[in-house]
């Protein structure tokens, strides 16, 4: 039972193309927009799209290193402790976009078919977990963003669009964490760092990319050093002597990581 002094959840309701979401919103139907879908204009809101869909008029020309912004699936911008989740995000130039948000959360999104799937700008301390995320051009994007956790995250088979095809792709950002994710099948770098130190990359299962890890600072880890953890790498080819499940023999992240 619901105690008396509870507060409800809100009902499910009908939202339009470009609305304002300025307090807790169960989403109650699905969108296909000529521009943005969703647009998050206060602190402290939870935006659930319980299933629903969110459409986008397609994912535009490449526009890497400019933002991808001609349509945005949910934008938050400037805000803080923003909850984003449990629907599709598709066919946007960004799917989910978290610029200058503090304290957010992406959780059970699938985002496909855009330019960014899940995209952090110059963002801090946020969460992008549990997420599906698949034939984007960028997968999962931080740029200038730090302190920040992508965990168990599936990101597969993004494709390439001169450049594109990454699983996550990380950019002059520092401090985060990359762990529990299943990053496959991607065209080109399954985890890419660029520009970027003191990120922490570990118990990521990494399968099938071409390559799969790149990095092109001697800056970051690459495996937790308390516990000795690093990830999953397909193509290892190295020794496992004494059987505890860690490669004896370094695996070489290409580009000096």
């Amino acid at each position: 039972p619901i105690p008396a002094t509870a507060t409800p959840s809100p009902a499910p309701k009908e939202v339009k193309c470009g609305q304002p979401i300025t307090s807790d919103t169960l989403v109650g139907n699905d969108l296909t927009c000529p521009g943005d879908g969703l647009i998050v204009a206060a602190d402290n809101v939870r935006l659930d799209l319980i299933g629903h869909t969110l459409a986008g008029p397609g994912r535009g020309p490449w526009v890497w290193p400019n933002r991808a912004l001609s349509s945005v699936g949910v934008r938050v911008e400037g805000r803080r402790a923003v909850w984003v989740g449990n629907g599709t995000v598709t066919t946007f130039a960004t799917g989910v976009l978290m610029d200058k948000a503090t304290a957010g959360q992406v959780t059970g999104v699938n985002a496909t078919e855009n330019f960014y799937g899940i995209y952090l700008v110059e963002s801090e301390a946020n969460t992008v977990a549990l997420n599906q995320v698949t034939r984007n051009t960028y997968g999962i994007h931080l740029q200038e963003s730090s302190r920040n956790t992508v965990r168990g995250n599936h990101s597969f088979t993004n494709l390439y669009q001169s450049p594109g095809g990454y699983g996550i792709n990380v950019i002059n950002s520092e401090g985060n964490t990359i762990t529990e994710n299943t990053v496959e099948s991607n065209v080109n770098q399954g985890i890419w760092l660029i520009s970027s130190r003191g990120n922490l990359i570990y118990l990521n299962n990494v399968l099938q990319n071409s390559p799969n890890g790149v990095d092109d600072a001697d800056a970051n880890a690459w495996y937790q050093q308390e516990s000795r953890r690093g990830n999953y790498w397909s193509d290892y080819q190295g020794r496992d002597a004494d059987g505890d499940g860690v490669g004896d023999t370094p695996y070489p992240v290409t580009g000096g990581g």
